[in-house]
């Protein structure tokens, strides 16, 4: 996936286990560069009706582009890493400025 930073990338995910979920931002050397989420995720005692946690509606899930500090990161590979009860996902993406 090929990432304009002129527009957040949205990320959503649900869970099948109530618990802990964090979304965090790497750099292809694993060095950790932003946080997005690190809260409880509720899942919905009907699994054919998983509640969807996205960046359409929870800021904490668009990335922009910049670090933890506010600074603009540089233009390279990304690693999306979520981490929820029993489930662990990495995506990638590449931003380029």
């Amino acid at each position: 996936t090929f990432y304009p930073p002129s527009a957040p990338i949205i990320v959503n995910f649900s869970v099948m286990t109530t618990g802990q979920v964090t979304v965090d931002i790497y750099n292809i050397a694993f060095e950790k560069v932003r946080s997005l989420f690190n809260d409880i995720a509720s899942a919905s005692p009907n699994p054919n009706q998983a509640i969807l946690y996205s960046g359409n509606s929870d800021p904490r899930l668009r990335w922009d582009g910049t670090a933890d500090d506010g600074h603009a990161v540089s233009s390279g590979t990304y690693l999306i890493y979520i981490q929820g009860p029993g489930y662990n996902e990495i995506k990638k993406v590449n931003l380029l400025r």
